[in-house]
């Protein structure tokens, strides 16, 4: 019974991999994130974790300490970076390298990828040397690089960029296995090949020597190690009870010196080697104190001092497991069911609120002088025109010649008028009135009630006029207003067979985008700019691939304003403090420019509506190219050179 014990024993996980298992499934709850293949970015987002855990992974319910390290020091130059200094103050405090041992989830996959049996390399003196490596990584890639580019203005997280092998794995492996983001392949380069063979490297390294990443080249655990004297928790050395055998140093697999040094991960293995008892958990006497019994205690006192320990001990674990599950359940509920972020779908439009780009919405109106014939607009072959008009309006008279003249135009196929809001008799005294006659090339409508028109306007314009495409969308509203000449230049811009969408052949979805502060007053939409080529970027302040294109973006922009290209760039509020800062870096590095400025619009505080509407990814930055018809001729997730910008211009241009 005892061997069947023991086997079942070794089969089972020890308490420490649970903990590390409990911790790695806690700071990634956002398992839907896995699912959908996008980041979370909800509030929570911005509670740092303790752990090296990327914040690029589709699961992760928090940030990784480190990468908001150094985007801390990339805005030093701005604002102290108070709260991240604090955190990391925090969790050393408390947890010094016990953070290393039982909560990085990065740990965990060193310590598995070391259970595979294979010869392994043993430390020695040169393994004792390197561990220091990283401690020169943290202050040059850590710090020194974004404290330097932060005077360039330039966010740069360079150990997260270049080295960080749980970004790689975490945050771009996990996002391009999964399907939905297939496009993001498209976007790799010489930077993600040398990352990834990084990775490769890692994960062999770690199969023959224990935690290869963890003890020579982490950051992370080099500034927790500096608080391993000091934390709450973790293990510490009685020295009274030391008699320097010497068996705990050899059998750590990390590069200690001493238990408890700043390259123990205070994993605690070295408790059982200990033959004395001389090594313990801090924080041990918060079950009992040892005090209550002395050598001179008779051996029925120590029997009762060992039963009221062994029961506040169980009393303890009790409650701290039962904390912990619903702690761990409550995360998934809160990530994976409440804080849902809106997810991305076409726009829906209401009902009598048709814009540009919307479908033509169903149904068919009565012809005013053919009895029996009904003109349904669906079943219009070509480009249409529906005209509506209310006879006792003002300037009724003047829209009627308008439309008449538009019905002429060669280029023009179908023009329905809609007398809408008016009886038959009404429609037909306001023809023979002004002594107007019935024109062959027009189909005479009367929508009497005005229940078709509400289906595009519940305000009831008395005039309004709307260009129908190939594909039944609308492409152009037009108000009484308009004159014939625009309303054929709109009609020309129709002949596409494209649907509304956000894929390249897809009519570009419109979105009022408000105006960056200082840079223009309103909304714009680019569907107000269809008649020549748009491009459209999606751009960060705190993003530094963003901000080193925009020069290029810039001089193009005056290179082809004479041949009708407009660019718009369209800050997101991924980072909220950057919406106040865009004013200023706008007007430092752009004043002058061609350009035209505008911010997203968040939904939320977690998304931003236009951004997602075009199904952008997690990818900044993120560019359109739109031809003249307002089709999507070019899709970019990523940076874009110079010489592929101008290409794909030339291809809309083209069009």
């Amino acid at each position: 019974m005892k061997k069947i014990l023991g086997k079942i024993k070794g089969i089972l996980p020890s308490k420490r991999r649970l903990i590390q298992l409990y911790a790695a499934l806690l700071f990634n709850a956002n398992l839907k994130g896995f699912k959908n293949g996008r980041i979370y970015q909800g509030k929570a987002k911005y509670v740092c974790t303790p752990g090296l855990n990327c914040y690029s992974c589709p699961g992760a319910s928090g940030s990784c300490p480190l990468g908001s390290l150094q985007n801390a020091l990339s805005e030093s130059g701005k604002s102290a970076p108070y709260y991240v200094f604090g955190i990391i103050l925090l969790y050393g405090i408390i947890f010094g390298r016990f953070i290393c041992g039982f909560l990085c989830p990065f740990g965990l996959i060193q310590d598995l990828l070391h259970k595979i049996p294979t010869p392994k390399l043993k430390k020695n003196r040169f393994t004792k040397a390197l561990s220091y490596l990283k401690y020169v990584i943290l202050v040059f890639f850590v710090i020194v690089l974004p404290l330097v580019y932060m005077l360039r203005d330039f966010p740069l997280p360079a150990f997260c960029k270049y080295i960080c092998p749980a970004g790689t794995l975490g945050g771009a492996v996990s996002l391009l296995a999964n399907p939905k983001n297939a496009g993001m392949f498209g976007m790799l380069g010489p930077l993600f090949t040398w990352k990834f063979a990084l990775l490769c490297s890692f994960i062999v390294a770690c199969v023959f020597i224990y935690r290869c990443f963890c003890r020579f080249f982490c950051p992370l655990g080099a500034l927790y190690g500096l608080f391993n004297r000091f934390a709450i928790l973790g293990i510490k050395l009685d020295r009274p009870s030391c008699t320097e055998c010497g068996r705990c140093v050899k059998k750590c697999k990390m590069d200690i010196s001493r238990v408890g040094d700043h390259e123990c991960i205070n994993c605690g293995e070295c408790i059982s080697e200990c033959p004395t008892g001389a090594i313990q958990w801090r924080g041990g006497k918060i079950i009992l104190p040892r005090d209550e019994i002395t050598p001179e205690s008779t051996p029925e006192e120590k029997a009762v001092y060992e039963k009221k320990r062994k029961r506040k001990s169980l009393i303890i674990k009790i409650t701290a497991g039962v904390i912990m599950v619903a702690i761990l359940a409550g995360s998934l509920v809160y990530y994976n069911l409440i804080d849902k972020v809106p997810e991305v779908a076409p726009p829906v439009v209401e009902e009598g609120k048709l814009d540009v780009n919307s479908e033509l919405p169903m149904g068919t109106v009565p012809s005013l002088n053919e009895g029996g014939v009904v003109y349904d607009p669906h079943a219009i072959e070509g480009v249409a025109v529906l005209a509506f008009i209310d006879p006792a309006a003002e300037g009724a008279d003047a829209y009627y010649e308008t439309i008449k003249s538009v019905a002429e135009s060669e280029t023009v196929k179908t023009v329905i008028l809609v007398f809408e809001n008016a009886s038959k008799q009404d429609a037909v005294g306001f023809l023979i009135a002004g002594s107007m006659l019935w024109h062959d090339d027009l189909k005479y409508a009367i929508d009497e009630n005005g229940e078709y028109y509400e289906k595009f306007d519940k305000e009831k314009a008395p005039l309004s006029t709307y260009v129908i495409s190939l594909s039944k969308s609308i492409t152009s509203k037009l108000d009484g207003g308009a004159t014939d000449v625009e309303i054929i230049e709109a009609m020309k811009l129709a002949g596409t067979s494209a649907k509304p969408g956000n894929g390249v052949g897809n009519l570009c979805y419109g979105y009022d985008l408000e105006y960056v502060s200082g840079f223009g007053e309103g909304t714009l939409n680019i569907t107000d700019l269809r008649g020549g080529v748009v491009v459209l970027n999606f751009w960060g302040e705190w993003c530094g691939p963003c901000k080193a294109e925009l020069p290029h973006f810039d001089r193009l922009a005056t290179e082809y304003a004479d041949r009708g290209v407009t660019v718009v760039t369209v800050h997101t509020g991924f980072n909220r403090g950057s919406l106040q800062k865009a004013p200023d870096y706008i007007s430092k590095n752009f004043e002058g420019s061609l350009m035209k400025f505008v911010r997203d619009v968040p939904a939320s505080d977690t998304s931003d509506e236009y951004f997602n509407l075009l199904e952008l990814g997690a990818q900044y930055p993120a560019t359109l190219v739109i031809d003249s018809m307002g089709v999507i001729t070019n899709k970019t997730l990523g940076a874009m050179t110079e010489e592929q910008l101008r290409s794909a211009i030339e291809a809309a241009l083209a069009n």
